[in-house]
């Protein structure tokens, strides 16, 4: 049996829920040409430092984007919520270790559930070095302590999916 996972913040209006390409029944009804950016961003349950990620929040909401704001204990919910939520873009956290086994999974469950055109971009603390490595594997954007954050909102507006004509 498939796991749904659920999340609706207040202020959502419920009305006008259309299926959206992914198959997934929750969604607002905007046309997508007109919808803004759907950013799931996630920290592990194992990590309490999310200071720095909800600040990047509170900046992408600032910035006009639809911010789904997750923690989670296996890499499963966020691919889970990203699908459900029909994101352009997946931004994970990471301050401890599993940053490679987390991001190898997340690539690996987006490639199995045909979701090769969310962005995936990682922030944190995350050693010199593993840039590279990192995007071999299919992750966009790395951002280390200190990015300015009008650079990671750039990043994003210039290379998230384009909407389908």
């Amino acid at each position: 049996m498939k796991k749904k996972l659920e999340i609706f913040f207040s202020g959502d209006n419920l009305e006008g829920h259309r299926p959206n390409k992914r198959g997934s029944s929750l969604s607002m009804g905007t046309p997508a040409e007109n919808r803004k950016i759907r950013v799931v961003l996630a920290k592990s349950d194992m990590d309490a430092h999310d200071r720095g990620l909800r600040y990047v929040a509170k900046v992408f909401r600032d910035q006009g984007m639809e911010v789904i704001f997750i923690r989670y204990r296996i890499v499963e919910e966020v691919v889970i919520a990203a699908q459900q939520e029909d994101a352009d873009v997946i931004g994970l956290s990471f301050y401890s270790s599993g940053l490679m086994y987390d991001t190898s999974k997340t690539m690996d469950l987006l490639r199995e559930k045909q979701m090769t055109d969310v962005l995936v971009i990682l922030g944190g603390t995350i050693p010199e070095g593993a840039a590279a490595e990192l995007k071999r594997k299919g992750v966009q954007g790395v951002f280390t302590p200190g990015t300015p954050i009008e650079n990671v909102v750039t990043f994003v507006k210039e290379n998230v999916r384009k909407p389908e004509a």
